[in-house]
Formats: structure tokens, C-alpha cells, sequence
């Protein structure tokens, strides 16, 4: 097969590129004809996949949610199998599918046929396969961004979280049409075709990957008691049953409001309300492990 593998050298803690080396010379030793390339930014990663895509068999992506991201906004159909070789800060798809971390691992997974495909959402130019929020999510990736280490460890959101709890009243309420229903007004909400979120251990509710719909969990006040409760249940696979949590399968999504609001989608800032959602039947083909 011919192969193209995209890296992002920031991933990983700087390890990125020498993963994607390591897997390049792994399917090389299996046969395979691969072509890398080591983005310098999303534009650049983007503009390349665009270009290699009708040459290639299969795409690998060396990082995290954030470079899938990039790849399948890229990605023109028909879309070829793509596999994620997990190196990013939370690797939020890659802990819910199982994902392999080890290159040996993820050169066998590319021969493989195993196809989950992922419902794809348009959101803000871009596509997405894993989740976007407004207001509480999207407001402490933004201020993440403003002073965006090159070298990202979890631990570092846990300040700008600290300080972002005690400006909850802050946060400007929106209004949120679904499937052409007004909802009502919002000041956080979470739309997502996954089942979890920002951690492994928060649990959004049941979902499933490529039937078409996603889950939506809308708050219309936050205070720092109903964020501890529905995050013990939300621990608890419960979410979408608190009495806080308005939740609604959904696959249009329109929200705007007087002020706006910073919305983020697959873990990166990505700019703030108004803003449209929307499933269109398309799905990315991601090869899996077997469950």
C-alpha cells in the first residue's frame, strides 16, 4: 500500500516526529511505500493532506484530537481509512477506542480492515468528529491559548480553571436552536458524538458513533456546586439524567446571542458564537483495534 503519515512535532512533549519516524520505518520494513510530513502548523498540515490524499491508500496522524482534527477538515470525499497514533495531551478518542500508542502496534492496525466510522459535524470552517462546547469549554481553551506553552501538560489548565470558577456569572447566556426548535437561552453547552469529555472519567451519556445523531447537554446557570454534582454524576454515566442538564439528540445546532461566547471543537479555540452545527451523512473511517 501507499501510506501517508502527518506528524505534529509538538505532540507527545516534542515526541511526535520521532514516533511518526519510528512508524514510517516500520511499514517500510513491511513493504509499504509511506510519505511523511511533519506539519508546521494546522493551515500547513491541512494544505498537505489535501495534496496527498488521491495518491495515497491510507492516512496515519501522529499527535493528538487537534491534529485528527486538522486532517479531516482536509479530507475530501471519499475518505480514505484513517488511523490516529495517539501523542496529544488528553488523547480523548484514543482512551475510548483503545487506540494503540506503540508504533509496532499501530503498523499492524494499518494493514488492518477495522473501520469505526465517526459522524462528522461543520462547525466554523472546520470539521468535527469528537465534540465542541460554548462558554465554560470554550472560554478556558481560549485563555489556554493566549499563553500556549510548546510543551503542554495537563496540569497546567488546572490555574486557568481556578480562576475561571470564580467568574462564572461572567459567562453571557446565548440562544440555543436545535432541529429548528428554540430551546431558550444557555450560558454552557456541550454537543458531542462521543462519550466523554475534556477527561476518561467524565461521561457524557450513551452515544453512538455513526447513526447519525449527536448528544447535546445544555446548562442555563453554572455555580461551582451544580458543576461538582453533575461531574460526580457525569463520573457516574448519569449526566444526561440530572434535572440541571437539559439534554437532546440533535444533528442541527444553531446558537447566538447578544454577546458572544468562545466555542472550542476537538480541544482547540476555535472562535465564538454565532454559530452554526450541522451532520450532513458524511463519516470519517478511523481504524480500530478490535473491542
Amino acid at each position: 500500500m501507499r501510506l501517508a503519515i502527518l506528524a505534529n512535532p509538538r505532540s507527545g512533549r516534542g515526541r511526535g516526529g520521532a514516533l511518526a519516524q519510528e512508524l514510517a520505518a516500520r511499514l517500510r520494513a513491511r513493504g509499504h511505500e509511506v510519505l511523511e510530513y511533519t506539519g508546521v502548523d494546522r493551515r500547513d498540515a491541512m494544505d498537505w493532506v489535501h495534496r496527498v490524499q488521491p495518491t495515497v491508500d491510507r492516512l496515519a496522524v501522529v499527535g493528538g484530537d487537534g491534529s485528527l482534527n486538522a486532517a479531516a477538515t482536509a479530507l475530501r470525499p471519499p475518505f480514505p481509512p484513517v488511523l490516529l497514533l495517539p501523542v496529544g495531551t488528553a488523547n480523548l478518542l484514543a482512551r475510548e477506542l483503545g487506540l494503540p500508542s506503540i508504533p509496532e502496534e499501530a503498523a499492524a492496525l494499518l494493514e488492518a480492515d477495522r473501520v469505526q466510522p465517526l459522524d462528522l459535524g461543520h462547525i466554523l470552517e472546520r470539521r468535527t468528529f469528537l465534540v465542541w462546547d460554548f462558554g465554560l469549554g470554550g472560554e478556558l481553551i481560549r485563555r489556554f491559548e493566549e499563553k500556549r506553552p510548546d510543551r503542554i501538560r495537563k496540569a497546567q489548565y488546572l490555574p486557568l480553571l481556578g480562576s475561571l470558577l470564580k467568574e462564572l456569572r461572567s459567562l453571557p447566556p446565548v440562544h440555543v436552536h436545535a432541529d429548528g426548535e428554540d430551546l431558550g437561552e444557555f450560558v454552557y453547552g456541550v454537543v458531542s458524538g462521543v462519550r466523554t469529555y475534556a477527561t476518561s472519567w467524565l461521561h457524557l451519556g450513551p452515544a453512538a458513533y455513526n447513526d447519525g445523531w449527536w448528544e447535546m447537554y445544555l446548562f442555563r446557570r453554572l455555580s461551582l456546586p451544580l458543576i461538582l454534582g453533575t461531574g460526580l454524576r457525569a463520573a457516574f454515566r448519569r449526566l444526561h439524567r440530572s434535572p440541571h442538564v437539559l439534554h437532546r439528540r440533535t444533528r442541527a445546532v444553531r446558537v447566538e446571542g447578544a454577546s458572544p461566547s468562545p466555542v472550542e471543537v476537538d480541544g482547540d479555540y476555535a472562535g465564538t458564537t454565532p454559530v452554526e452545527f450541522r451532520l450532513d451523512g458524511e463519516a470519517l473511517p478511523l481504524l480500530v483495534p478490535p473491542r
